[in-house]
């Protein structure tokens, strides 16, 4: 990760994922002028406490250089980074930390929910969700500034095989389920879960967040 004049910012991949799904957001960032690390998690295999411990040690190296160090968490890789960053704790100088969290399922997830009821699915989840899912959702605190990006664009596996997931919803996440008490600001796009890692407009959106706490509201998605 190379030093940056907007600061540095971390990313982290969802379900099923890997550090390369996140290389057209991490441009974007870049391009805009952000440092960024791509960092890639067990998210299948590993528990949810082991990846927050291994995000939560990469935030903590992260700081040990000059200048702001945010996130950026896709799908599962926002309730990951959300723990990682109260394991880590507040920086030592005061500064506020800013995550975005794009079509995360803080408040729970529908298909995970239904599918896992199924025996022969309910292992394809891995450990990491389910394990958000069955304990108490953690709280922002104050020095912790949330921006959620919801998609209001239903095409996905999800919605093809829970045809009940609750609208609007991304094609995997509902709206509803995005919603983080305390998140400083909230969006609602037209985009769907897997098409957030590759929307301009997400990254633009993330990338304001990030620089000034609060999303470009009023603008075409």
């Amino acid at each position: 990760m190379t030093e940056s004049g907007k600061g540095k910012v971390i990313l982290a991949h969802g379900l099923w994922m890997n550090r390369a799904t996140l290389k057209p957001l991490a441009g974007h960032l870049a391009e805009a002028g952000y440092a960024v690390e791509r960092f890639g998690y067990a998210s299948f295999r590993g528990g949810l406490d082991q990846n927050t411990a291994a995000l939560a040690g990469a935030l903590r190296a992260a700081r040990a250089t000059p200048g702001p160090v945010h996130l950026l968490g896709h799908s599962m890789g926002g309730l990951v980074a959300l723990a990682a960053c109260l394991a880590a704790g507040a920086p030592e100088d005061g500064s506020p930390v800013r995550l975005v969290m794009l079509g995360s399922p803080y408040e729970g997830s529908h298909c995970a929910t239904t599918l896992g009821h199924i025996p022969a699915l309910a292992p394809i989840f891995g450990h990491t969700l389910p394990e958000w899912l069955a304990r108490p959702r953690p709280v922002p605190p104050d020095w912790l500034e949330v921006g959620v990006i919801a998609g209001r664009l239903g095409v996905g596996l999800g919605r093809l095989f829970v045809p009940s997931l609750p609208e609007p919803n991304d094609g995997v996440v509902a709206v509803v389920e995005t919603v983080v008490p305390g998140a400083r600001d909230a969006i609602l796009l037209k985009v769907s879960h897997m098409g957030m890692l590759l929307s301009e407009a997400c990254a633009r959106q993330a990338g304001h967040f990030l620089e000034h706490g609060r999303f470009l509201h009023g603008t075409s998605d």
